[in-house]
């Protein structure tokens, strides 16, 4: 079985690898069974997050996800 993805966004091209870390962090919340709007995730990769912080503390939120 072959599947071809492609992501496209409509942003400048440094966007993509922005796109890439949020599916991967979805893959994450998907496998630890976590629901809604995920605030580190919206902050560090969306335009209008649910609640708004600096790009830093997204940053940090999005890594501490992560880990």
């Amino acid at each position: 079985m072959k599947i071809d993805l492609k992501f496209q966004t409509v942003d400048a091209p440094n966007a993509g690898s922005v796109l890439f870390d949020v599916v991967r962090a979805l893959k994450l919340a998907l496998t630890t069974k976590q629901k809604g709007a995920l605030e580190p995730i919206c902050a560090y990769g969306f335009k209008r997050p649910p609640k708004i912080v600096s790009l830093e503390e997204a940053d940090t939120q999005f890594k501490k996800f992560l880990a």
